[in-house]
């Protein structure tokens, strides 16, 4: 008997060893035999032995982590959690998902998953690598990233938190997005609550809400210099450093007491508080108030250097300092109660001077220069198109041609990921489909170009 239990042992050792690998033979729970198969003989997959490969939709109903190896779910299969809330976990190894994951709690300790389809997790953490690829979803109610993501498809969620390093180059939708650490942006993000305390690099289109950036936020000029990036919010607060060299749009207010540093254009709609430092050698369109000095929120000194237009559209007050040789319009009425320096333009609507100076102004500064239209166009005609119904084209994916839904000449062109230029062509309402049925299948940006230049729009473009 003894010997028997032996020969036993020896056996079962030796098809761990050379049966490396557990494929589902059949839709089943994952505790099951008879859904597994191990080189011939019925088995239940082992962290550290197996080899994992789905086939089939199997039910996961117990927990289970990956040691090493690896653990494949293959097109049109999938990995469900049962009726429990299942945890999953990675010490190590390699998850590849071409098929569907439902799992309550996943985390990722070291190694790397994969998404090639479609995830849902209820919690998601990783200190690992995540890879979303082209035409992937993930939805999860809470992410933190303490490692490093790369976003091709979409990445949904209600709270996201990162910690590590996020490369977005699709889309992120989420409800709180807090960035403590790196977010390299190059296509769109969608928040409504948005909190920024490491560095976000923004290529592209960010929309949120709410914006309250307290470290380093930079406007790039946009992906490889092809677009302008935007940073469009309802209301914005720079307590820190934030960069602009696209658009910046605010519905309600911005309220800065950092650093804001333009070289392009800001448009708000509403109010601008200067409670920090500030360098304009572009364009700020303020739509009603503009204030600049400190508050009970900032104790350091409001000073704005105005190498360019400054328009307010009602109520003008400075109680600190503006220098600079740029312009201020003023639609009604302007107040001074700090220091007015340089060789600044100013035009008041109601009568040219400042209505109140109860401060300093310098003897080089100006009144309404003839030679400058004040509340003119935006440079190139920038912020002009912020409300205008762009154009669009369909289907999107597309395996062959796209049809473009415009109402006047545009010039288009088709940019690879990596910014070269694959397609060419001038678009009318008469001649409005393009073939792209020669291009690899991947991820292209899309940029129509108005005749008079003074519309670009860039949207995505996903070729199967």
């Amino acid at each position: 008997m003894k010997k028997l239990s032996l020969f036993a042992s020896i056996l079962l050792t030796a098809c761990f060893v050379n049966a490396q690998t557990a494929t589902s033979v059949q839709d089943g729970n994952f505790l099951s035999f008879s859904t597994w198969d191990c080189g011939g003989i019925p088995c239940i997959p082992i962290p550290g032995i197996h080899n994992v490969v789905i086939n089939h939709d199997v039910v996961l109903d117990t927990n289970f982590a990956i040691i090493s190896g690896t653990f494949d779910i293959n097109s049109g299969a999938s990995l469900i959690q049962d009726g429990t809330p299942r945890a999953f976990g990675m010490l190590g190894g390699t998850l590849t998902n071409n098929g569907k994951m439902v799992i309550d709690t996943f985390g990722i300790v070291a190694g790397t998953l994969t998404n090639n389809d479609s995830i849902w997790f209820d919690q998601f953490a990783t200190f690992g690598t995540f890879n979303n690829n082209l035409g992937a979803f993930i939805y999860c109610d809470s992410i933190a990233n303490f490692g490093s993501c790369t976003n091709y498809g979409i990445d949904s969620s209600l709270a996201f938190t990162n910690a590590g390093i996020y490369y977005n180059y699709s889309t992120i939708n989420t409800y709180n997005f807090t960035n403590i650490g790196t977010l390299e942006q190059v296509y769109i993000v969608n928040v409504y609550n948005l909190w920024n305390t490491g560095t976000i690099n923004n290529s592209s289109t960010i929309n949120a809400v709410n914006y309250t950036n307290s470290n380093v936020h930079n406007n790039l000029i946009g992906f490889v210099g092809l677009f302008t990036s935007q940073l469009n919010t309802t209301n914005l607060w720079n307590m820190a450093t934030l960069t602009n060299q696209g658009l910046i749009t605010a519905t309600n207010m911005i309220s800065s007491g950092g650093y804001f540093d333009n070289d392009s254009s800001v448009v708000i709609t509403s109010n601008f508080y200067l409670e920090g430092g500030c360098d304009n050698s572009n364009y700020i369109d303020v739509g009603e108030n503009f204030y600049n000095g400190d508050t009970l929120l900032s104790s350091t000194m409001s000073y704005l250097t105005n190498d360019g237009t400054l328009n307010v559209g009602t109520n003008f007050w400075n109680a600190d300092t503006i220098d600079g040789s740029g312009h201020i319009c003023v639609g009604q009425n302007s107040v001074n109660d700090g220091v007015l320096l340089g060789t600044i333009s100013f035009c008041d609507a109601t009568g040219g001077a400042i209505d109140f100076n109860n401060g300093t102004v310098g003897s080089n500064v100006t009144y309404c220069d003839s030679s400058f239209t004040c509340f003119g166009p935006p440079p190139n005609g920038m912020a002009e198109n912020v409300n205008q119904k762009d154009p669009s084209f369909y289907p999107n994916p597309t395996t062959g041609n796209i049809n473009f839904d415009i109402q006047s000449n545009y010039q288009l062109e088709i940019f690879d990921i990596m910014g070269r230029k694959v397609l060419s062509q001038l678009l009318s309402v008469t001649s409005n489909s393009v073939s792209v049925e020669k291009l690899n299948s991947g991820v292209y940006l899309v940029r129509i170009t108005s005749i008079d230049s003074k519309q670009v729009i860039t949207q995505r473009l996903v070729k199967k």
